[in-house]
C-alpha cells in the first residue's frame, strides 16, 4: 500500500510540474485581472495579452524579471487600447500585479514568485523626496520614446519613390537612408507607407519623432532589449558608461536579432546634438543587417563632415507631387476642379504638397480664378510673401489666435490658450482652414509651417507678455492639484497625479523662462529636479538645470547662482562628468562662504566628499565629510548629521574598517530613527550588508 501511495504521490509530482503548475499560473493572472478596478475595455485586452503568446514567452520564463514582464505587459496594453488613458491603464496593471503577488503569498511553488512580484511594485511605488545628498538609483526599467508609424493620408503617386527605397533596403552595402526635402513634400508620409510595408514583410520597424535625443534613443533601445531578456540592456541604459560602448551593444543586440530592423528618425533636421552624426557614422559603419531611414530638409551633416564613403548612404531627394496626379490630390483635399485648373494650381504651388492644401484652403472663400491671378512665388524662395497673400483673408481673431499659438512648440490646452488671450472663434476659425487642428486629447495644434510664420511676426513685448501668462496659467494648475491633495504626503499621491503635477511645473518653467521671468521660473523648477531624475529625464534634467543657471547669472542673485551651480554639478556628477562637476560644486562653495550661508557650505562639501569618494580618494573625502559634519553640528542639523555619519561608515565599509563603519552606520540610525526618516531604512540595510559580510 506504501508503494502505491508512493507511486500515486511521484505521479502527482511529475502532472504537477509538467502541466497543472503552469494552468495554476495562468489562473492567478486571469483572476487578478478579472477583479482589479479598471474600465472593462483594458480588462479585456488584458485578459486576451495573458492567453496569448505573452504568457509562455514571459510570465513562463524564469529568467524574465517581473520588470521586464511588468514593460512587456504594458506596452503591449497600451497597443491595444491606444484610446485608454496611459495613467489609468498604468494603475489597472499595478492593480493586476498587486493581486497576483497577493496570490502567491505563501505558496509551496510560487510564494517566491510573489514576494518578488511584490518587491517590483514596492520599489515602483517607494517615496520620491530625495534630498540634495542622495544619488540617484540606476533605474531599472527603462523607458520607451519610440512612437507609432503615422497615418500615410493622401498617400498619392509615390510607387517610383517607394521602389528606390526597396532597392536600398536589398542593398546590403548600404546601411543609412535618407529621404530630403523642403517642408511639406511629403516625406513623413512616404517613410510612413514603406515602413507599413516593411512590418508587413517581416521587419521589426521603431519610429522616431524629432525632437529626439541620443539619450532618449539609447534609453528605447535599452527597452527594447529588456523586453528580450538581453542582459546587456543595463549597459545601454546607464548614461555613466562611455558613449562608445552603450552604442556598441546597441548596435550588438540589434545585428544579432533573427528579424532585421529599420529605425525611421523622422524629421531629422530637428535634431541639435552634434552626437547624432556621430550616431549615424557608427551605424553605417558596424551594421549589416540594421537599416536607419532619415526624412530631413537637408542633407544630414554626418554624410559632409564625417566623410561617409560614397556608396555607403542612400539620399532619395522627394520631388513635387506629379502633374498628372494634382487633380486627384486636390480632389481629396475638397476642391474640385477641372483637369486645366488643377495644373495652373500646380503650377502655381510649384507642385509642393502643403502649397496645394493652403490653396485649397483659401478657395473656400475666394474664387479659384482670383487667388491664380495673385503673384505666388516659388516657395523655398518668397515662403513669407507667399503666406502672408494666402492667410490674408484670415479674420483679425483668427490671426491673434494664430501668433499666439505660434509661441508653442508643442500641442496645448484650449483654456491656457483662452488665457493668453486667443478667442474661441479665433481658434475655431483656425480649424475650418485647417491651420490648426485639435488633438485627441483636445489640445491645440498649428500647422507648422503657419508657426514659424507667425513667430517672425511677434514683437518681443508680445512674446515675453503670453509666455508669462503661459507660464501663470500652468503654474496655477500645479498649485490646484496641490491645494487639491492637502494633507496628504506626496509618495502617497498616485504616479498619474505626481506627473501631472510635476508636467505643469516642467512647461511653467520653460514659459517663464522664455519670458526672462527669472524668480518665477527658478521657483517652478526647484521641486522637479529629484523628479526628472526619478523618472530617467536625464537629458531634460541637465538641460533645465543649465538653464536655470543661465538665468540666475543673468539676475546676479548670488544666493540663486550657488544653489544652481550646485543642482547643476549634482546632474554632472551623477553622468560621471567629475571635472565639470567639481568646477561647479567649488563656484556654490565658494559663493556661499562669501554669503556667510553655512548650511549651504556643509551641503557643498559633502558633495565634494562624495565626489572624492567615488574618484577613489578617500582621504580628502573624509577630510570634506568632517568639514562638513562640523558644520551641521554647529547648526544642530540633525538630518545632515546623520546623512554625513552614514557616507563616514560606508567610506570606513569602503577601507575595510568595518568595526568603525559599523559604529558610524549605528549613530546615523538612531538619528533617523528618532526623527522617524525614511532613510532609516536605508542604513539599516547597509548594517545588514556589512554583517553578511564578516
Amino acid at each position: 500500500m506504501e508503494g502505491l501511495v508512493s507511486l500515486a504521490e511521484k505521479f502527482w509530482s511529475l502532472f504537477y510540474r509538467c502541466f497543472w503548475r503552469w494552468r495554476e499560473l495562468r489562473g492567478f493572472y486571469e483572476r487578478a485581472v478579472g477583479e482589479a478596478k479598471g474600465d472593462e475595455a483594458i480588462k479585456q485586452a488584458a485578459l486576451e495579452i495573458v492567453r496569448s503568446d505573452f504568457f509562455t514567452e514571459f510570465i513562463q520564463r524564469r529568467t524574465v524579471t517581473p520588470e521586464q514582464e511588468f514593460s512587456e505587459f504594458l506596452k503591449r496594453l497600451k497597443e491595444k487600447c491606444p484610446k485608454a488613458d496611459d495613467f489609468a491603464i498604468t494603475e489597472f496593471l499595478e492593480d493586476v500585479y498587486a493581486r497576483v503577488a497577493d496570490q502567491m503569498e505563501g505558496h509551496e511553488t510560487w510564494g517566491k514568485r510573489g514576494d518578488e512580484i511584490a518587491e517590483f511594485l514596492r520599489q515602483r511605488r517607494q517615496p520620491i523626496g530625495e534630498t540634495v545628498f542622495e544619488r540617484v538609483p540606476e533605474q531599472r526599467t527603462y523607458p520607451n520614446h519610440f512612437s507609432h508609424i503615422p497615418k500615410a493620408s493622401n498617400f498619392l503617386d509615390r510607387e517610383e519613390e517607394l521602389k528606390r527605397l526597396k532597392e536600398w533596403l536589398k542593398d546590403e552595402e548600404q546601411t543609412v537612408g535618407a529621404l530630403v526635402g523642403v517642408g511639406g513634400q511629403g516625406k513623413t508620409y512616404l517613410a510612413a507607407k514603406f515602413a507599413e510595408e516593411c512590418l508587413q514583410n517581416g521587419w521589426q520597424v521603431r519610429w522616431a519623432d524629432f525632437p529626439f535625443t541620443v539619450e532618449h534613443f539609447l534609453l528605447s533601445i535599452a527597452s527594447e532589449m529588456q523586453n528580450c531578456g538581453d542582459q546587456y540592456a543595463s549597459i545601454v541604459g546607464d548614461p555613466q558608461q562611455k558613449f562608445e560602448v552603450r552604442i556598441d551593444n546597441a548596435i550588438r543586440f540589434l545585428e544579432s536579432q533573427k528579424q532585421p530592423w529599420l529605425i525611421v528618425l523622422d524629421d531629422f533636421h530637428k535634431a541639435t546634438e552634434d552626437k547624432w552624426q556621430e550616431v549615424i557614422a557608427l551605424f553605417d559603419q558596424h551594421c549589416r543587417k540594421t537599416k536607419i531611414l532619415l526624412t530631413a530638409r537637408r542633407e544630414p551633416e554626418a554624410f559632409e563632415e564625417l566623410k561617409l564613403p560614397t556608396g555607403a548612404h542612400e539620399i532619395l531627394d522627394v520631388p513635387k507631387l506629379p502633374r498628372e496626379v494634382a487633380k486627384d490630390y486636390l480632389q481629396a483635399l475638397g476642391l474640385s476642379v477641372d483637369d486645366d485648373r488643377a495644373e495652373r494650381i500646380w503650377e502655381k504651388c510649384s507642385g509642393n504638397p502643403v502649397a496645394m492644401k493652403l490653396f485649397a484652403q483659401a478657395a473656400r472663400r475666394r474664387s479659384v480664378e482670383k487667388l491664380l491671378q495673385m503673384p505666388l512665388p516659388e516657395w523655398s524662395e518668397n515662403a513669407q510673401k507667399w503666406m502672408d497673400e494666402l492667410l490674408s483673408d484670415l479674420s483679425e481673431l483668427a490671426k491673434e489666435a494664430a501668433k499666439r499659438l505660434s509661441i508653442f512648440d508643442e500641442p496645448v490646452e484650449h483654456d491656457l490658450l483662452l488665457a493668453i488671450g486667443a478667442k474661441e472663434e479665433g481658434l475655431f476659425d483656425l480649424q475650418d482652414y485647417r491651420l490648426a487642428e485639435r488633438t485627441i486629447d483636445e489640445r491645440w495644434q498649428e500647422h507648422d509651417l503657419l508657426r514659424q510664420y507667425w513667430k517672425a511676426k511677434l514683437s518681443e513685448e508680445e512674446r515675453a507678455s503670453w509666455h508669462r501668462l503661459a507660464g501663470e496659467w500652468l503654474k496655477g494648475q500645479a498649485e490646484r492639484i496641490k491645494a487639491e491633495q492637502e494633507g496628504r504626503k506626496f509618495e502617497d499621491w498616485s504616479l498619474e497625479l505626481q506627473q501631472t503635477w510635476a508636467n505643469y511645473l516642467h512647461r511653467a518653467f520653460w514659459q517663464f523662462a522664455s519670458a526672462e521671468a527669472v524668480k518665477e521660473a527658478l521657483k517652478a523648477a526647484s521641486p522637479i529636479t529629484e523628479l526628472l531624475d526619478r523618472w530617467g529625464e536625464w537629458d531634460e534634467n541637465l538641460r533645465l538645470c543649465q538653464k536655470a543657471l543661465e538665468l540666475a547669472r543673468k539676475s546676479e542673485d548670488e544666493e540663486a547662482i550657488a544653489i544652481w551651480a550646485h543642482q547643476l554639478a549634482m546632474r554632472h556628477h551623477n553622468r560621471g562628468n567629475y571635472e565639470e562637476a567639481e568646477k561647479l560644486y567649488r563656484e556654490s562653495l565658494g559663493i556661499n562662504e562669501r554669503l556667510g550661508n553655512l548650511q549651504g557650505k556643509a551641503v557643498t562639501l559633502h558633495e565634494l566628499g562624495r565626489l572624492a569618494h567615488d574618484r577613489g580618494n578617500y582621504e580628502e573625502a573624509e577630510r570634506l565629510y568632517r568639514e562638513s559634519l562640523e558644520i551641521s553640528e554647529r547648526l544642530e542639523y540633525l538630518e545632515g548629521k546623520a546623512v554625513i555619519l552614514r557616507r563616514l561608515g560606508l567610506l570606513r565599509k569602503a577601507q575595510g574598517r568595518k568595526d568603525e563603519a559599523k559604529w558610524l552606520l549605528k549613530q546615523a540610525l538612531e538619528i533617523f530613527e528618532e526623527m522617524g526618516h525614511r532613510y532609516a531604512e536605508d542604513v539599516r540595510k547597509d548594517l545588514e550588508a556589512l554583517r553578511k559580510e564578516e
